[in-house]
């Protein structure tokens, strides 16, 4: 997400001098130089929220941790649940591989 933001900054800079360029030298160089500063400040601000939001989350999981009485039994289940996550996605893996194969021999018939 980050990327795009930049990129459409980017556009809107270069949209912005090619308009200062009619204008008289001198002033010309005193604008550019202020509507840089702003927009660095911007992209600065949006980074700080976003790190805000993920450490807000992470505080809330310790808070649940503290109320649960039986901690290792409940622990020990969600590693098995991880575990079955991670060997499904490696089939996943394969089935995508089988069909790039029959795709290819389809096209040399083709030929």
């Amino acid at each position: 997400m980050e990327e795009e933001e930049e990129e459409e900054e980017e556009e809107e800079e270069e949209e912005e001098e090619e308009e200062e360029e009619e204008e008289e030298e001198g002033k010309k160089k005193k604008k550019k130089k202020k509507k840089k500063k702003k927009k660095k400040k911007k992209k600065k601000k949006k980074k700080k929220k976003k790190k805000k939001k993920k450490k807000k989350k992470k505080k809330k999981k310790k808070k649940k941790k503290k109320k649960k009485k039986t901690k290792k039994k409940k622990k020990k289940k969600k590693k098995k649940k991880k575990k079955k996550k991670k060997k499904k996605k490696k089939k996943k893996k394969k089935k995508k591989k089988k069909k790039k194969k029959k795709k290819k021999k389809k096209k040399k018939k083709k030929k």
